[in-house]
């Protein structure tokens, strides 16, 4: 094997180099996906704390808690620990939660199997 001297050296480390500017260029569409996507998943993680927040209040102040808690099955909830205007609520923000991390699936257009499923779902 002949040893490259001068230029003939150079110009090998230049082809075996990386080429940053041109795999930047190629990353940042998938970079600005990506956080399009967070942005969605946060956004319906505000949107659902916040909800859910707003529908436990309003079921401890209806009286519908009190009610629920006389019937058997509120009293079954009661000695389990489980507070009904709590779970409702939890359920709200896990709906809206899920819903935002399906829509920012959806956003990214994910292919095969999983992207399949994803659009099933719309």
């Amino acid at each position: 094997m002949q040893c490259l001297k001068g230029g003939a050296a150079a110009q090998a480390r230049l082809q075996l180099g990386v080429d940053w500017q041109s795999l930047l260029q190629g990353a940042m569409p998938y970079v600005t996906q990506g956080l399009v996507a967070l942005a969605i998943v946060l956004a319906a993680w505000g949107i659902g704390v916040l909800l859910g927040r707003a529908v436990n209040r309003l079921i401890e102040r209806s009286g519908l808690e009190r009610a629920f808690d006389s019937t058997d099955v509120g009293k079954a909830f009661r000695a389990a620990g489980v507070d009904l205007s709590n779970l409702i609520g939890m359920l709200v923000t896990a709906f809206v939660i899920v819903t935002g991390i399906v829509v920012a699936m959806g956003y990214l257009q994910i292919g095969g199997e999983a992207g399949a499923i994803i659009a099933s779902l719309d």
